[in-house]
């Protein structure tokens, strides 16, 4: 009887412990201090930037997807940035003065612009669609490519390119060409680039291994632009005189001339490699001509001061940029026709096509 009141009572005691161990525990977590004010805007700053950074994320997938235009204004000191889905502008940037020539680095995702009355070169990165850097490029720089570790700008004044290193933004060398050097092409393995001389009438070849001039090729005369066929067989000279002059890379002493309309300046090719298409300012006009057969097909007249243009990847559409009127054309090139026209800022120049890059 007594064994029996005594595990009762022990009993008893130990449900009392428990219940006293889990109010104790209670009352410690109630009374447990929170975050400080300082810690708690510290969290709320931090979540914010998080949601931040995630929402830039998104916008850079979101612009690799589209297909944008890319357009130089001279006059406003712009880019602007067009989404062709919907044929609006959807950012401009601000550059330094006279933007002249851009070139798109593909592996590191950049446009560089040269700002000839500036003397300087932008470096816009597409993922920000900001200017990232900035640096000298000579006296008045005109013609812009740039390599895996270095970047060439002509500067006619000097009658030079210079050789300009691409992490530190030093001119290292100077390399003396021809009477007013202006625009460039490089070859796909970087390893030549070519260097219109307008002063000159002739193209003079640089070895970029060794940063040198190999060789001078006669460009017909006066001419205006240079552009490269696919495959890099040819390189077409345009001329304001109205003439294209066909140079074969392998034997450039061997050249043809087509009659292409007045104004000759910009050139861009289908990538099937049977059509080019010359600007002709002088008549506001394109030409488009048969790389085959090496004849003039027809014309499509665009804006009033037509400057450049650029191809979609499937050879379908061209768009011209319009310096008089301020717009571009949308060329239907199966139909060879102009199917529409939409506005942009001031004073339009060069353009640079990318579908979905990076």
């Amino acid at each position: 009887m007594v064994r029996k009141d005594i595990t009762s009572v022990l009993g008893s005691i130990g449900i009392m412990l428990c219940v006293l161990t889990f109010s104790i525990i209670t009352l410690l977590i109630l009374q447990s201090p929170g975050p400080l004010p300082e810690e708690q805007e510290n969290q709320t700053q931090v979540q914010q930037e998080k949601n931040i950074t995630e929402k830039e994320q998104v916008a850079e997938v979101e612009l690799s997807k589209q297909k944008l235009l890319y357009i130089l204004h001279n006059a406003p000191n712009l880019l602007s940035i067009v989404d062709l889905e919907k044929n609006d502008t959807i950012k401009e940037i601000s550059l330094s003065n006279g933007p002249h020539e851009m070139f798109y680095d593909q592996k590191t995702n950049e446009i560089y612009i040269t700002n000839k009355a500036a003397g300087t070169i932008s470096v816009v990165s597409r993922g920000k669609n900001e200017i990232v850097r900035t640096m000298k490029g000579g006296n008045s720089p005109e013609g812009i490519v740039v390599t895996e570790k270095k970047i060439y700008v002509t500067n006619p004044g000097d009658q030079v390119v210079l050789v300009i290193h691409k992490e530190l933004g030093s001119i290292d060398k100077e390399i003396q060409v021809g009477v007013d050097p202006s625009h460039m092409l490089l070859s796909q393995d970087q390893r030549k680039i070519y260097v219109l001389n307008r002063g000159s009438d002739d193209i003079t070849i640089i070895n970029t291994n060794i940063d040198a001039f190999i060789d001078v090729w006669f460009a017909g005369d006066n001419p205006e632009r240079l552009a490269m066929s696919p495959h890099e067989r040819y390189i077409y000279v345009s001329s304001l005189n109205g003439l294209l002059t066909i140079l074969p890379l392998k034997q450039p002493k061997e050249y043809r001339e087509i009659r292409v309309g007045l104004g000759a300046s910009e050139m861009a090719f289908t990538p099937n490699n049977v059509l080019a298409i010359a600007v002709n300012s002088d008549e506001n006009a394109i030409a488009l001509t048969s790389l085959t057969r090496e004849m003039l097909l027809s014309t499509v007249d665009v804006g009033v001061d037509p400057s450049d243009v650029v191809i979609t990847s499937d050879g379908k559409t061209a768009y011209v940029s319009n310096a008089g009127s301020n717009s571009i054309s949308i060329i239907d090139l199966q139909q060879k026709v102009r199917v529409a026209e939409f506005p942009v800022d001031r004073d339009p120049q060069r353009l640079l096509h990318i579908e979905g890059s990076k």
